[in-house]
């Protein structure tokens, strides 16, 4: 599939989201939130999938935006990631009202109708989850983060391999190295795998 191919069907799921979800009012839609699409290259070779926009994101329509975006954007520019081998998005693509973690069916609701397509487009060879409730989204049988994160799991045709939610180091200072050192190896699997396919 072509980079241009992939980018129109792109913007139709995210079409067909955006009107589909506001006419059945399908939670946790809100008229007040913006429809936040995902950001990034879609020949990305990593995919990163956080839990919901917050108010920032919402605001400004882009994923990753408010402090705990910073944060994980930082850290990307500070382990050399190539923004052409990333791509950002969220399982869901409103902001749940108050700010609320997403419910579980909201996030079965979402994998289903749209996150799940949306992978398959962009065709990434590894999925970092940001958080709980996106390892969940995907895997709904994986433990729990604190044993997942940092372990490769295989999700049909790529890796997964979980790391915490950037929100929870902003809160537990500590936690920022553990996201550091998950990301970093992130990149390292990412560079292997395309090495292995390059030889191949």
């Amino acid at each position: 599939m072509s980079t241009e191919e992939k980018r129109e069907l792109l913007k139709k799921l995210y079409f067909k989201t955006d009107i589909e979800t506001k006419i059945g009012q399908k939670p946790p839609y809100s008229e007040s939130e913006r429809f936040v699409t995902g950001e990034g290259s879609v020949d990305a070779k990593i995919m990163f999938i956080g839990e919901a926009p917050g108010q920032k994101e919402s605001e400004q329509g882009r994923p990753f935006v408010g402090r705990s975006g910073m944060l994980l954007r930082t850290l990307l520019k500070e382990l050399e990631f190539n923004p052409a081998d990333c791509f950002i998005t969220n399982i869901v693509k409103w902001r749940p009202p108050q700010n609320r973690t997403p419910t579980p069916q909201e996030i079965i609701y979402c994998y289903h109708t749209y996150l799940k397509e949306e992978i398959d487009i962009i065709k990434p060879l590894i999925i970092c989850t940001l958080g709980a409730s996106s390892l969940k989204s995907i895997c709904p049988m994986a433990p729990n983060i604190t044993t997942a994160r940092g372990k490769q799991i295989v999700y049909e045709n790529c890796i997964l391999l979980p790391t915490i939610h950037p929100a929870y180091a902003l809160y537990n200072p500590a936690e920022k190295e553990t996201l550091r050192k998950d990301l970093k190896t992130v990149k390292e699997l990412a560079q292997d795998l395309q090495n292995i396919a390059k030889s191949t």
